[in-house]
């Protein structure tokens, strides 16, 4: 393990630790991958990092990717669909006579999924959930932790098929929902559209016996407020995903009417993949600040404590001793935490840690990855100077996609 070979704890000091309502302490201490303490004064042994006033906020949780499409770019075939389910048929049609849908299946799984990592990764993002199946690729030296304990269905509308990259099934939604542990979140894309069918899912959903409290939806465009309400009340909850609902169907979900109804903890935040969403989560963040009349504290609700409650990730989303480091650190351009965060792009990033060990970080806190003696290759990120940690950073070398505004240097 990287912390046996240095066993001294770290404290960030001169920090600005960021909880739920604002700022908790002013340092944070890690000792072998865990949060120690928090604002507590350094101990002797410790070796000490300032962090002249930034601000500490737990590592993001992106509730919402399909990570091995995010080398192909925005695609669609209409200005707008009334359903996905158009959309998707049309992304059928077309794969063997689109030349990116050709060359982007051409590449190796591992890659597709690697740049999916690294997406996040460079976003803050240190959760991810996957939507599709759990593929070998992702079980160990991933770039970030990737949700593990979930099942799945792609969506009513495509229960045959293919939906996987290896040819699996999508499968039958009640046979999937009935096999998955009542422990484990069930998700399933559902109401992705304006057309009637959209706006009748969720009562098919309820007919079918899968709305429970372990049900998670993506997109949701077509529910009404009576819908959020009852899923709500059922222990369900909605991942949002404002910039692929707008670029397929012109419209997306009315946030604030649903927020305003209660249960402000069953919302959360995802990126969808690229094929149809942001660039990363913290895109995704400004969008919806941008078109969801929410606030930014809501928004950051939504990439932390909100997801780790529907994917039932009890170690994620929030800085507690006891909890594993993953943080993310960024400059305080704003006096307000949660305005910052959503004015932040990847660029600004100062680091990023999983477990505690270095994994993204700018070059003036180069330091950093010295005292966990992490080895790092220097990369540019849309012009700014930034360390990658290995084996990541030689992966990407390697990789036969590249991640457009990331420039790998020579050292």
């Amino acid at each position: 393990m990287w912390f046996l070979n240095h066993p001294r704890p770290v404290s960030f000091i001169n920090a600005q630790v960021v909880g739920e309502n604002g700022i908790v302490a002013t340092s944070l201490r890690v000792e072998k991958g865990i949060i120690t303490d928090l604002g507590e004064s350094p101990r002797q042994q410790d070796i000490q990092v300032n962090l002249d006033g930034a601000y500490i906020f737990p590592g993001l949780i992106n509730a919402h990717d399909h990570l091995e499409l995010n080398h192909y770019g925005k695609i669609k075939f209409r200005e707008n669909y009334t359903n996905a389910s158009y959309w998707t048929e049309d992304v059928s049609s077309h794969l063997n006579s689109d030349a990116n849908l050709i060359n982007g299946k051409s590449k190796p799984l591992s890659d597709r999924l690697f740049i999916g990592g690294i997406k996040n990764l460079l976003s803050g993002v240190t959760t991810v959930a996957h939507h599709n199946p759990f593929y070998r690729e992702l079980q160990k030296n991933f770039p970030v932790h990737v949700v593990r304990d979930y099942g799945w269905a792609h969506s009513l509308y495509l229960q045959d098929g293919k939906a996987g990259a290896n040819g699996e099934k999508p499968g039958n939604v009640l046979k999937k929902y009935k096999s998955t542990p009542k422990n484990f979140p069930f998700i399933i894309h559902l109401a992705e559209g304006i057309d009637e069918f959209a706006q009748r899912e969720f009562q098919i959903l309820k007919n079918l016996g899968c709305v429970g409290t372990n049900m998670v939806l993506v997109h949701g465009i077509g529910l009404s407020v009576d819908d959020w309400i009852s899923l709500t009340q059922l222990g369900g909850g909605l991942i949002w995903c404002p910039a692929s609902n707008i670029f397929l169907i012109g419209k997306t979900i009315s946030a604030r009417q649903f927020l305003d109804s209660g249960c402000v903890e069953n919302l959360a935040l995802g990126s969808d993949s690229r094929l149809t969403g942001s660039r990363d989560l913290l895109e995704e963040m400004e969008q919806a600040l941008n078109i969801g009349n929410v606030t930014a504290k809501e928004v950051f609700y939504m990439v932390t404590k909100n997801p780790a409650k529907l994917l039932r990730l009890p170690s994620a989303g929030k800085l507690s001793v006891g909890l594993p480091a993953d943080l993310l650190i960024i400059p305080a351009m704003h006096s307000d935490p949660f305005k910052t965060l959503s004015a932040c792009s990847r660029k600004d990033i100062l680091l990023v840690t999983i477990n505690g060990q270095p994994r993204y970080g700018s070059s003036e806190l180069s330091d950093v990855f010295n005292v966990f003696k992490t080895k790092t290759a220097s990369i540019q990120v849309d012009g700014t100077n930034k360390q990658l940690s290995e084996p990541w950073a030689s992966r990407l070398q390697k990789c036969s996609i590249s991640e457009a505004g990331v420039i790998c240097l020579k050292n």
